[in-house]
């Protein structure tokens, strides 16, 4: 066949880009009856291989015929006939009209040939030669090459019965070392093999000699039952797998899944976690509602290196407005069986069945399941690999360790064929049968080590070669033709805008499977290309086919850029999740001409600087909310983007601490620090409270404390003994402060400071001792942001205890470091420190949120040390920690001594960064 392809021509002068090693034609209208100059020729190629017939005429339209009838569709030059099948063979003719006349092309034959012999894609080494009345429903290899069946079937070998287990040898017939004790009734649903060789079945499983009725059992070599295993599993196994220990998952198509311990026991410290999926529905006044289905159930699992557990789960749902949906979701379960809230727990609705059909995790990480008829694969973090298509509608699938599936499938649910899919998810040419040499029915398909394949099912036999329910196929099967550029259709099909993308397709003929590579191109897709932004320097893109044997064959495909003005190719979209201090980005993609200028606008107003494709901020503000749009200009015009909207939740911050404790003198004050950070002032109500302590019933107080702000050099920036006179009262009733009586010598004082470190000291003036009172409270909560809290206190017994309350205002959730230091301030030469420190946090109704005596060292605190900048700890020490996700309220701290222990202690309170 001529690798030379002209397109249709039409009655006007009108270009059109072929492939003709790179040449443009142009053609005009014809003056007389078409003449053809190139006819068809006969090809004869394997089935799953790509045809092309070609014929040329001097002018006219084109009508295929096939057998003299023509095909619906067929008005090209070129007919391109794609994975052909035995049924596309026959006679191909072109009629070429025009208003003068018409003329027939000469006849092209289409032979259609298997792309393998018999022995060529069965195993003809395996032969069972016991009889099976049923096929197998599951099977599994051993490392030794044999191969262990199980299911409801009575096996004949020479006369003798086996009920429902059998080993093969690597040649197919029995292995008579191999004699289990089960008799007739009930099945084998599972297999799994555990490290040290034995076997684990599971299945509806009757009563034996010596045998009590068990749902899953361990069995030895020679096929004997093993007592020691007494496993207690209330429903038949959809499946059994074995942990790297000898402990045994157990998948009963339930909400949960089981782990049973090494001699049966079910192993109570792995968790029950019940699988939940989530529908969205309304209401019957119109408005979404979130339903949690109840028949959510986990049908298949795999045990992962590290003993993390993946499931594969689905439900049903048939709501007011929609329905019937079936939902798929992947999870990932923790060692302990808890969901594992690092992983996507991607999840997907599909029709209306609830078939999971494989499951399995690549050494890579890469997971693969087949459900609902297609193939996914995942990362390993549970992102869905958007590339991976699979093709057909799979009835049963297996995935083999490369992670190519094997499947018993429908091409768009027509009839039926085996073939399997390459790890990225295309069809593998190489092993492909259909028509009426696929197996009628296939049950179970069963990877082996060496890329062949078990099959059992309902078959007598495969392309021609006997073999009854149960074969091996070979790896692949021998397919040879080379391949050859049919044409390229190109998209737009004329002249390209300046940064407007091209797509192309490439047709090739040739018996699979073809790859394709287009150098420069932007993407890839098969045969499919895109060149995202060309420009007039950049003409087109060079393309190769590879076929079989590694024959390849190359071409061009070009265009014509013509200036532009700009053009939105990809608008902006809108943020609605975005959290204060999280880095958003809106961006946009434009075509049209170089130089291109870009300004962004918020709310009408032109944003400074703001002058990129993107705009991005790196902490936002509740201030960033609003309304963005973009226009872009260039010398030939301009375009506005759509307005998209960005909606900041607030996160949790620090706005309040207040401490109590006993204030007297030397190490007895209390000392309050604060941390400001951002690049502005911020103002602060602070006061030290004793006298008013009396209307809340608190005995003992300080009866005239003092009051004084410190920056970080030690230098006294405002102080206050008596407050009275001090203009604060309006600031107090704003940010919910109590009342201070007029004639108290309680102290207070408002003050705007700049970002950095401060003090806060409340001593008794007149040398007493009582309990006071230090609060500290933000009265702007923009711009500035405090990060941290602290307050060194002398802890008491009793009544004497230090009592930190801590606010936040935001209703997004933050992870806060809370501690209480003893042992630790020694090295900063602090005396008579509270040796034992106990630090609880309880929310407003007195429920205890965390508790803590010792820290213990742990990653996840020495983490958030560093993170906050705190000061480190001995893992050693008896200073206590606690790391919370706090939002808006109030929590209070309690910080008391182990055993009733006093001294001196630093309460602290970090907000940590993420």
């Amino acid at each position: 066949m001529s690798d030379a392809v002209i397109m249709k021509r039409r009655a006007s002068w009108i270009a059109r880009i072929v492939l003709m090693l790179g040449i443009t034609v142009l053609c005009a209208q014809a003056q007389l009856a078409p003449n053809i100059f190139e006819q068809p020729k006969s090809v004869t190629e394997a089935v799953g291989g790509n045809v092309a017939f070609l014929t040329l005429a001097t002018t006219g339209s084109y009508q295929w015929r096939k057998n003299n009838e023509p095909l619906s569709g067929a008005t090209d030059s070129t007919l391109f006939l794609p994975g052909i099948t035995a049924g596309q063979a026959g006679n191909y003719s072109c009629v070429v009209t025009n208003t003068v006349g018409s003329v027939t092309s000469n006849t092209a034959v289409l032979t259609v040939i298997p792309s393998f012999s018999a022995g060529n894609v069965v195993d003809l080494s395996f032969d069972p030669r016991a009889l099976l009345d049923s096929p197998p429903r599951v099977a599994i290899a051993q490392p030794d090459g044999k191969i262990i069946i199980g299911g409801s079937f009575l096996l004949f070998n020479e006369g003798v019965p086996q009920f429902g287990l059998a080993r093969l040898n690597a040649d197919g017939s029995l292995d008579s070392t191999f004699t289990p004790p089960f008799t007739s009734g009930g099945y084998f649903s599972t297999l799994a093999l555990l490290p040290d060789g034995r076997l684990l079945a599971g299945g509806d499983l009757a009563p034996t000699a010596g045998f009590t009725a068990s749902h899953v059992v361990r069995i030895s070599a020679n096929g004997a039952i093993d007592p020691t295993f007494r496993a207690v599993v209330a429903t038949v196994p959809l499946q059994v797998h074995a942990f790297a220990d000898g402990r045994v998952l157990v998948v009963d198509g339930s909400e949960f899944i089981t782990r049973l311990n090494a001699d049966g026991s079910t192993d109570a410290s792995f968790g029950r976690t019940p699988l939940v999926i989530e529908f969205l529905d309304s209401q019957p006044n119109g408005q979404p509602v979130i339903i949690r289905t109840a028949n959510a159930r986990i049908d298949a699992a795999t045990i992962l290196p590290d003993g993390k557990v993946i499931v594969a789960g689905s439900a049903s749902f048939y709501g007011r407005t929609r329905g019937p949906v079936v939902s798929f979701t992947l999870r990932r379960l923790t060692t302990a069986g808890a969901e594992d809230g690092t992983f996507a727990a991607y999840r997907e609705e599909r029709g209306n069945t609830r078939d999971i059909q494989a499951l399995r995790v690549l050494a890579q990480g890469r997971i693969m399941v087949c459900w609902d008829g297609v193939a996914r694969s995942l990362s390993n973090a549970g992102v869905r690999d958007a590339s991976y298509s699979s093709t057909g509608f799979l009835k049963s699938a297996a995935i083999a360790a490369d992670g190519s599936v094997t499947a018993f499938t429908t091409v768009d649910r027509g009839p039926m064929e085996l073939w399997r899919l390459t790890p990225e998810g295309t069809i593998n040419q190489h092993f492909r049968l259909f028509g009426t040499d696929a197996p009628a029915d296939v049950k179970t398909l069963l990877p082996l080590a060496d890329g062949r394949v078990l099959l059992a099912g309902e078959f007598t036999q495969l392309y021609s070669v006997a073999r009854r329910r149960l074969a091996v196929m070979k790896p692949a099967f021998d397919v040879k033709n080379r391949p050859s550029l049919v044409r390229v259709v190109q998209s737009p099909s004329g002249p390209v805008r300046a940064g407007e993308p091209v797509s192309a397709t490439v047709w090739a003929t040739g018996s699979p499977p073809l790859t394709y590579m287009f150098s420069g191109a932007s993407s890839v897709a098969g045969n499919s290309m895109m060149f995202a932004n060309p420009q007039p320097t950049q003409r087109g893109v060079g393309v190769e086919v590879t076929g079989a044997g590694g024959v390849r064959v190359g071409g061009s495909v070009l265009w014509e850029v013509v200036p532009s003005a700009p053009f939105v190719r990809q608008q902006p979209s809108s943020i609605s999740n975005a959290r204060t201090r999280d880095a958003v980005m809106l961006s946009v993609t434009v075509g049209g001409n170089d130089p291109r200028q870009y300004q962004w606008f918020k709310d009408g107003l032109a944003i400074p600087g703001a002058t990129g494709s993107t705009y991005s901020v790196a902490r936002v503000t509740l201030a960033d909310r609003g309304s963005y749009t973009v226009v872009v200009r260039n010398d030939l015009g301009l375009v506005a983007s759509v307005p998209v909207s960005v909606n900041v939740t607030d996160l949790a911050r620090l706005t309040n601490l207040s401490t109590r404790a006993i204030v007297g003198s030397g190490e007895g004050i209390i000392i309050t620090g604060f941390v400001v950070a951002g690049a502005t002032p911020k103002r602060f109500l602070l006061r030290g409270v004793g006298p008013a302590l009396e209307r809340f019933g608190v005995a003992g107080f300080v009866s005239n404390p003092r009051l004084a702000l410190l920056n970080s050099s030690g230098v006294t920036i405002a102080e206050n003994d008596d407050w009275r006179g001090i203009t604060v009262p309006d600031e107090a009733n704003r940010v919910g402060a109590f009342a201070l009586d007029d004639a108290s010598g309680d102290a207070a004082l408002v003050a705007t400071v700049s970002p950095g470190n401060y003090t806060v000291q409340v001593a008794s003036a007149d040398a007493g001792t009582g309990v006071g009172l230090v609060e500290a409270y933000e009265l702007d909560q923009e711009p500035g942001r405090i990060m941290n809290f602290s307050s060194r206190v002398l802890v008491g017994t009793s009544g004497a205890i230090a009592i930190a309350g801590i606010t936040m205002q935001g209703t997004a959730p933050t992870r806060f470091l809370i501690r209480a230091i003893g042992p630790g301030l020694a090295g900063f030469g602090v005396q008579n420190v509270l040796t034992d420190p106990v630090l609880t946090l309880v929310d407003s109704t007195g429920a205890i949120i965390a508790t803590n005596n010792d820290w213990g060292g742990g990653p996840a605190l020495t983490g958030a040390f560093t993170a906050t900048g705190a000061f480190p700890l001995a893992a050693e020490s008896r200073d206590a920690a606690l790391l919370v996700n706090l939002a808006g309220g109030s929590v209070t701290g309690l910080v008391t001594g182990a055993n009733n222990g006093t001294g001196v202690a630093l309460l602290e309170v970090f907000e940590v960064p993420e």
